[in-house]
Parts: structure tokens; sequence; C-alpha cells
């Protein structure tokens, strides 16, 4: 169907501009595509739910830009019955391999889809085809800076150039000035991955990794660093533990299902978001180790503040260790379980048993 340009206005969810930074040069390339060859592929709407006759951009807005740009005042769409969750969903399946959408775009998208859908990252990775790693190292990116680092538009400038691959290896630094720092010099430096990797590297450079080892790490350096990490809300050091290839959770919640090493991720990063402040410390813990195995149990005092409620429990853990060749000491296995149950679910009840409702699914 034809549709008259002035009767097609920009959905939210194709075009925000909290995190889209205008491309003319783009623009202007399309433009003269579209000038040269056509409108190759509709765009498509939806009726708009408040102005009756009008309709919304579900993806395509680009191309409707550009064909303003023209003067046209028709543009070929194809009409879309979709809600907000489905149109968001058609949205990012049909723009989350462009080439022109930046990774930190595809994280914002990513995490929208997470906020409305109440879906898990596994679960979308799914809906749109993706690998669940795909997806977290992806929505990983949100959370690289804190906002008052900089000004939101050179924020915005080094996130919409930065790969997910560069973010991995920023997230290597602890220090939030140094991985700042160094995010910036990639940017005018216009670093590859690589290269951003051997000067994060280098023991002599202000910018190198905070804690790079040069050994695999202890267990006991394993629990201190995932321990501090899940105090600063960072859950990357305890992620980075795990083995690659035996990874489990156990979770003590209903339906006590064992998690796969992504699910399990977005278990933990699904928890973590729903709480307010949070304190983790070690009330108790003993490591026994049997040749390449080491089994771990320990007592940890949390102390939450969520929705105005201010609690404090105890969690005992099991983690069990395996020593690979190379790499060292890698979690295997992980159980929780809380010793009050009552007052910890209390606190989460609608939480969990929303995440419970998911998993039983």
């Amino acid at each position: 169907m034809g549709l008259q340009l002035q009767d097609i206005s920009v959905h939210l969810i194709e075009h925000n501009n909290d995190f889209r930074l205008e491309d003319k040069a783009l623009l202007s390339g399309l433009a003269q595509s579209l000038a040269e060859h056509g409108l190759l592929s509709p765009i498509g709407v939806r009726e708009h739910p408040n102005k009756q006759g009008s309709y919304q951009v579900v993806f395509g807005n680009r191309r409707l830009e550009a064909a303003k740009s023209l003067g046209w005042s028709t543009i070929k769409a194809n009409l879309i019955t979709a809600d907000d969750q489905t149109a968001l969903v058609l949205a990012i399946v049909e723009n989350i391999d462009r080439k022109d959408l930046s990774d930190y775009e595809k994280a914002v998208f990513l995490e929208k889809l997470h906020a409305i859908t109440g879906k898990t990252y596994a679960e979308i990775a799914q809906m749109i085809g993706k690998s669940a790693s795909f997806v977290s190292l992806h929505v990983a990116m949100l959370h690289l800076f804190p906002k008052d680092f900089g000004t939101e538009p050179e924020r915005n400038k080094i996130l919409h150039t930065l790969t997910e691959k560069h973010a991995r290896v920023l997230f290597k630094l602890d220090k939030m000035e140094d991985r700042w720092d160094t995010a910036k010099f990639a940017l005018s430096a216009n670093l590859s991955v690589r290269e951003l990797e051997r000067i994060c590297a280098r023991p002599s450079n202000s910018l190198a990794y905070a804690n790079r080892p040069t050994r695999s790490r202890s267990i006991q350096e394993i629990i201190r660093d995932f321990t501090t990490g899940f105090n600063r809300k960072d859950l990357r050091p305890f992620f980075e533990s795990f083995s690659d290839r035996k990874f489990t959770i156990f979770t003590s919640y209903p339906p006590f299902s064992k998690l796969t090493n992504e699910t399990a991720k977005d278990y933990l990063c699904d928890a973590f978001r729903r709480m307010g402040e949070v304190k983790e410390t070690l009330d108790d813990i003993d490591i026994r180790v049997c040749g390449k195995f080491a089994y771990v149990t320990m007592t940890v005092l949390f102390e939450i503040k969520n929705d105005g409620k201010r609690m404090k429990t105890k969690t005992r853990s099991t983690i069990i260790l395996e020593k690979e060749r190379e790499v060292g000491w890698k979690i295997a296995h992980a159980h929780y379980s809380t010793v009050n149950p009552e007052v910890f679910l209390g606190l989460f009840a609608p939480q969990v048993q929303d995440r419970s409702n998911r998993l039983a699914r």
C-alpha cells in the first residue's frame, strides 16, 4: 500500500533521541539510493493507537526520513497488526543485523525488549534467533560507564563507536577512570580490538588491567574477586570464573532446576537487577582441595535494601572447582540456598514468583 508521508509518525522503538546518533552521511547515501533505484523494500507501519487515520513506523525509519528529504509525498508500506511488544520484536529482528546499527544501539533495543516482555536474556535470544551470549555481551555495554562520566554527547560518541568486543576488553579494567580514559584513547586512535588488548596488557601502561594475573588465580583470590564484584553489583568477576565446558548453577528457588552457563548468567543478572542496595560479607569459608578438584563451602551474610525495606540474611554456598589445563581453577558447579528463606523470599516475593513461573513454562 502507498501512504501519505504526512500521515506517518516515528515510533519510539525505532527512533529514540536518547541513544540515536544522527548520521547525515548515511541518510544522504540512502536518499541517493532511493532517488536512483526507488524503494526496494517497503517500510513497516501499524495504525496509530491514538490518532485515527495515522500510522506509526515499526521498522524503516531511515527510509522514511530519506524519502522526506527527497520531497516524496507517498511511500510504500506494509500494514502490520502489532501491539508494543510485538512491534518491538519485529523492529529488533528487522534491524539487529544491520551494519549501520552500532552494537550499543543493539544493546538498547535488547534491553527494551527485556523490560517490556519480562523475558530473560536467554529467552530473548531464542525470540530473535541469536545466541544467549550475543544478547548478554551486547547488553553488558549499557553498564560500561556510569552516567556521571564525561558529558552525555561524549559518552554517546564513545559508546556508539566501540564494538561489544572492545567493551569486553575494557570491562577487564576495574578502575573506572582507567576504563574511561582507555576508551577515549581507543576512539581517538581508532584502535582495533587486538590493539586495545595489547595496550591494556602492558604492565608499564597506566591503563593496564588493574588485576590482570600473570598466573592462574588461587581459589582464595577467585572467591575474593567475585565477592568484591558482588558488592559493586558487578557480576563479571564471577562469570569469568566459570568453566566454559562444565558450569551449572542449582537454584534453591522453585522449580529447583539446574541452569546452563548462559541461563545462570541471566538468572543472576536478573536477581541483582531487582535488588536495591546490597552488601555481601563472607561469614565462614572452608576450602578442601583433592588433586585437580576443590570443594568450597561458605556462609555469606547479605544486607539488602529494596523498596524501602532493609533486611539481613544468610546464604549457604557450595562451589566445586576444577583445575583446568593452562587456565587454572574454574568453577564447575555452584549451589546457593537461603538459611532463612521466609525472610529472603518475603522481600522479593512478587519477583521470585514471576521468575519461577517463567522457568516452569
